[in-house]
């Protein structure tokens, strides 16, 4: 599935209330015209952190599954990884 904007994801990486997963919509796809080549496209969000005010955020690495994107957090655990929320 191609990311765009209107679109719930959830994002990893910003801490709060013990947690450092939370919904977020994106806002713009940087790179909507075609494939990294890397798995992943960059979207801009407002992530909904929980118990804090909506935070807007550019550059998020985006991946189509939750294991990708953590494999991109292991090697630069500073960044802002989004992927689509688990199915239910």
């Amino acid at each position: 599935m191609t990311p765009t904007p209107g679109r719930t994801i959830t994002v990893k990486g910003l801490l709060s209330n013990n947690t450092d997963e939370h919904p977020a919509i994106i806002t713009r796809v940087h790179n909507a015209q075609g494939y990294t080549g890397q798995g992943m496209f960059y979207v801009n969000a407002t992530v909904l952190p929980d118990m804090l005010a909506p935070s807007p955020r550019g550059s998020i690495a985006f991946y189509e599954t939750r294991e990708l994107a953590l494999i991109h957090r292991g090697n630069h655990p500073h960044d802002l990884v989004g992927f689509w929320p688990d199915k239910v």
